[in-house]
């Protein structure tokens, strides 16, 4: 919504800021009147947006993967696929550059069918060459709001011959404080067909392990503003501590993001944590690259 004479002194800048108003109360979910500081979404924005559309359609988007980690016995059983744009002109960009906007629009959709197709394709061919390993795939508060993502995600794991549990669907913290009920039904259906539920980015929002025990989770990430500090700031190691105790009194795996040092590593080791995921373990990187990554760890512990 844009009003006017306060909105714009003409027709043209109206409609402009009109559309920006709507890009802003579809993140928010509410009614938004247009304000200076909406401007994020504006001329710049709608121009990125017309090139992620293209990215979409010219198979620029590409999935690189981030290994978990097993503190107690150093195995691998899940990498995390992450999405990377090869832009024509600016290289190759990380998903904070466009995913935000992404999520403005509706094209986080076609983004994360991408993403699960892409993954799950190559999770199939890690079976086949005799590496069990599943993936984990973000999605956007958007993508629990579409009634088609579980026959999507039903459709992709039978076209690519995978069984559900190796499959894990991270949901951003903020989705389960919001349209509860529909979230929660979609989630214990998708629960139900075996495919593993995991709280993304844990600490960042308002939920709480509370509301968490109404909800089929499998596995608990804890945001990385409370690893990075571990050792250094007290607040931060009561929180994982009591995070991880209460987690798994609840029977959910947790793992650490943004593992970054040894000390960092070791120290949610001693606290029980589960798994661990960070560049002091490795960086996300193309496919070919986690195979041979997983193949050298293989022959260290043998």
């Amino acid at each position: 919504m844009v009003i006017y004479p306060r909105g714009g002194a003409d027709a043209e800048q109206l409609l402009k800021r009109a559309d920006i108003a709507l890009y802003a109360s579809k993140d928010s979910h509410i009614p938004v009147v247009y304000a200076t500081e909406h401007d994020q979404h504006s001329a710049e924005g709608f121009g990125l947006v017309a090139q992620i559309r293209n990215a979409i359609e010219n198979g620029e988007l590409l999935v690189h993967f981030q290994p978990e980690v097993d503190l107690a016995t150093g195995q691998t059983r899940r990498v995390e696929a992450l999405v990377r744009w090869n832009h024509p002109e600016r290289g190759l960009l990380w998903p904070d550059s466009f995913i935000p906007l992404a999520c403005q629009s509706a094209l986080v959709r076609p983004i994360t069918r991408f993403v699960l197709d892409a993954s799950l394709r190559q999770c199939r061919e890690w079976h086949e060459a005799g590496i069990e390993v599943g993936v984990a795939i973000n999605l956007a508060a958007r993508d629990l709001s579409d009634s088609r993502l579980e026959e999507e995600v039903s459709e992709a794991l039978r076209r690519w011959r995978i069984e559900p549990e190796m499959l894990e669907l991270e949901i951003p913290e903020s989705a389960v404080m919001t349209e509860r009920e529909r979230v929660h039904r979609m989630l214990a259906r998708l629960s139900e067909r075996g495919v593993r539920i995991a709280v993304d980015d844990f600490g960042s929002g308002y939920a709480s392990l509370s509301h968490l025990k109404q909800l089929p989770v499998d596995v608990l990430k804890i945001d990385q503003s409370f690893i990075q500090n571990l050792g250094k700031n007290e607040e931060d190691d009561a929180i994982v501590r009591s995070t991880i105790d209460l987690a798994h009194s609840l029977g959910i795996v947790v793992v650490a993001e943004g593992v970054e040092s040894e000390d960092v590593l070791a120290r949610l080791t001693a606290l029980g944590c589960d798994l661990a995921q960070g560049y002091c373990l490795a960086h996300p990187v193309p496919a070919e690259d986690v195979t041979a990554w997983l193949a050298d760890r293989k022959l260290a512990a043998a």
